[in-house]
């Protein structure tokens, strides 16, 4: 592993559990060791770091992602595991990061947020056809509706002031999300098939 990418790695580790703005680069050197003139001759300055760091862990989750895609048994399955592997994720984002990226440094938010804006317009196509193709979705779906409105419902899911962690734990709450969503496509073939996944409820304080 390269030098810079283990100051990226301790960057991420710092950012995901401190948030961004608390966090300097005096704290990070220290951290890994070494000086702050050693730290600057491998990153340009901190926005330069953010947006590396944010770089790269988007292209770790999308290519998690495409494994679990892959690796569903069928349209209801992926949703749900996708839904369940964008929880984990989030478990271990603090709110305070998600809310120092979004006001300190815009333009690598809304970059985020285009990014996974287009991927899960994209996914939820593919998932669309491939429902209505093994019979779980209904075939007269407005897939233009059905996309913005799961973009909502994903983007959602980071809201502390809707969903604050210590009443929905990020893994229920996605499940329920998913599991109100997909009742909204599928057909009878669909429906019995989502009640496997209707086992448990977010719970207060989990």
């Amino acid at each position: 592993m390269s030098t810079r990418q283990q100051i990226e790695d301790f960057a991420l580790g710092m950012f995901l559990k401190y948030g961004i703005k608390s966090v300097t680069m005096d704290d990070l050197a220290n951290a890994m060791g070494i000086s702050k003139k050693t730290l600057y001759q491998y990153v340009s300055n901190k926005e330069d770091l953010v947006h590396s760091v944010i770089k790269k862990l988007r292209t770790e989750d999308m290519n998690k992602m495409a494994g679990v895609i892959d690796a569903s048994s069928n349209a209801i399955d992926s949703v749900m595991k996708v839904a369940q592997e964008a929880a984990e994720k989030l478990e271990m984002v603090s709110p305070i990061a998600v809310y120092d990226l979004k006001k300190y440094h815009q333009s690598i938010w809304q970059e985020v947020e285009k990014k996974e804006v287009e991927f899960i317009f994209s996914f939820i196509e593919k998932n669309i056809n491939r429902g209505i193709a093994e019979g779980l979705y209904r075939a007269d779906i407005d897939q233009e509706f059905v996309k913005r409105l799961h973009t909502g419902i994903a983007f959602s899911a980071i809201d502390e002031r809707l969903f604050p962690r210590n009443m929905y734990s990020k893994s229920l709450l996605l499940k329920e999300m998913m599991y109100h969503f997909l009742l909204g496509i599928v057909t009878d073939k669909g429906y019995e098939f989502l009640q496997t996944y209707r086992n448990t409820k977010p719970q207060v304080g989990e």
